[in-house]
């Protein structure tokens, strides 16, 4: 099999032109292993645009997936949340009309004993008023921690995927460069 041209080049023909051009032998020692090097570079390793087109993609893909599972969660939480809050209301309603039924069979024998225990029963809707806001607050807290975890870790991964493709662009950049500086510098060395 017969390689492509691009792996055929003369670095002994090439040094001898430029030092026949006038560039001094070590410089162009130097130049023609610049090319040399900026020739073998393997580009398999570079992504294409219709690579990075296509992680761009499936990154966006799940975002928005974990966008509408975080939605249908928090969904959820707020239904549980909110049949809870309807129980806990219904059974507090329950339980002060209990307390209204009591009080006017016993309102003239225990007028001061229904007191004691009227602001007993405050303390505790209090409290457990309390404890459920304290709850629902945590669930909420635990939300937001759980949605600002997936935003970090996201950027994070693009910042990866950025510092990945960076990382064999330069390289590739820098090496044309150097040949493009050679093939100036032998241009002029010949005018």
């Amino acid at each position: 099999m017969v390689e492509p041209a691009i792996n055929m080049f003369d670095t002994h023909k090439s040094i001898k032109a430029l030092i026949s051009a006038g560039v001094k032998e070590k410089h162009a020692e130097s130049i023609v292993e610049l090319v040399s090097q900026s020739r073998d570079y393997d580009f398999s390793r570079i992504a294409t645009k219709d690579q990075l087109n296509s992680a761009k993609g499936e990154l966006k893909i799940e975002i928005d997936s974990v966008r509408k599972e975080l939605k249908i969660e928090i969904d959820s939480v707020r239904k549980e949340l909110k049949t809870e809050i309807d129980s806990v209301r219904k059974e507090l309603k329950t339980e002060i009309e209990n307390v209204r039924t009591e009080l006017k069979t016993e309102i003239e024998s225990v007028r001061i004993e229904l007191k004691t225990e009227i602001d007993n029963v405050k303390i505790e809707l209090k409290s457990e008023i309390a404890n459920v806001r304290t709850e629902l607050k945590s669930e909420i807290d635990n939300v937001k921690m759980e949605v600002s975890g997936l935003r970090k870790d996201m950027k994070a991964e693009i910042a990866s995927v950025q510092y990945n493709i960076l990382k064999w662009i330069i390289p590739f950049f820098l090496t044309n460069s150097f040949a493009i500086l050679a093939i100036i510098i032998a241009l002029f060395a010949k005018g």
